[in-house]
Order: structure tokens, then C-alpha cells, then sequence
């Protein structure tokens, strides 16, 4: 049987947008979170990818929303103004996009992402499923193995390069 989710694969943003994917990875033994973002143009070309380490919290989601705060802290250094965000964690999505609510720690960052909107001529935040933000994930999974934050504009060095072609 046909699964649609698992025939979707990313695709770049109109012209004149940037496209950032984020993603968060656990290592729940070492009580730590990697956050990983990648930025594409309209031509699919990596403008820039980055990595960072933060404490684990305990909740998944606010690991995610903090991949989203971490992409817009990048994107707003890169001085790009129109942006669209895409995320694998649909509440996230919606706590950002206002569809849900929530009383738990994660509304501190979510403040602080909506806080960040006004850092940007046009910005918009969406669901995405993993099959479409392997970058992201890759570069998550990096950042727990790396233990620092980096950001790396394109070109990008061989290692990271050799991130995104096995995902190819």
C-alpha cells in the first residue's frame, strides 16, 4: 500500500524567501539537546547551517521550539528578512502559528519566537514531516556529537557536506 508521508521530500521556497528547516536530537543519557537549522534559497542551495548544544529540559517540545528559536537567532545573523520556518513537531507549529494554547515552560519560548517575528520583513511557520527535514535532523544529531554551537556559511567545509550527501 502507497504511504503519501513517506513520499514527500523537501522542497524550496518561492523566490525571493529563504527556507530554514530545524530540528532538535535527545541524548537523554548526558541531559543534553542538539538543535541543528539549515537555510535554503529558491534554488535549493545551502546558505547557511548550524548547530548548538543546550541543556535537556525533560520535554521533547521544548527542545523543538527551541530549534525553531535557534533557526530565527541564525536567519536573523544572516540578515534575511523574508523567511519561512519549517519544523517536525506539529504542536510546535501550532502553539507558534496560535491554532493551540499551552501553560507549560514551553510558552517561554514560544514567547520568545513570537517576540522574534518582528526581526523580519515576512515570516511564516510550518509542519513539515522528518522525510522533509533530514537536513535539520542530521545537523541535530551533529550538534550532540560536536557539544558546541557552530555556524557555518556556504560553502560549506567537507564534514557537514558529508552530513547532507548521505541523506541524498
Amino acid at each position: 500500500m502507497h504511504n503519501p508521508m513517506k513520499s514527500q521530500k523537501w522542497c524550496p521556497p518561492p523566490a525571493n524567501v529563504f527556507k530554514a528547516n530545524v530540528d532538535a536530537a535527545i541524548n537523554h543519557e548526558k541531559g543534553i539537546a542538539g538543535l541543528g537549522a539549515v537555510i535554503r534559497d529558491s534554488n535549493s542551495r545551502i546558505i547557511v547551517a548550524a548547530v548548538k548544544t543546550t541543556k535537556f529540559s525533560g520535554d521533547v517540545k521544548v527542545a523543538e521550539a527551541e530549534a525553531v528559536e535557534w533557526g530565527l537567532v541564525v536567519a536573523k545573523n544572516a540578515a534575511l528578512s523574508s523567511l519561512m520556518v519549517e519544523t517536525d513537531c506539529q504542536d510546535v507549529a501550532k502553539l507558534i502559528n496560535n491554532q493551540e494554547g499551552s501553560k507549560t515552560e514551553i510558552v517561554w519560548v514560544i514567547s520568545e519566537i513570537q517576540d522574534q517575528r518582528k526581526d523580519f520583513q515576512h515570516i511564516s511557520f510550518h509542519y513539515t514531516p522528518r522525510s522533509c527535514n533530514a537536513h535539520a535532523h542530521s545537523l541535530a544529531k551533529l550538534a550532540l556529537r560536536s557539544l558546541s554551537n557552530v555556524v557555518w556559511t556556504a560553502p560549506l567545509p567537507i564534514d557537514v557536506e558529508s552530513v547532507f550527501s548521505c541523506l541524498l
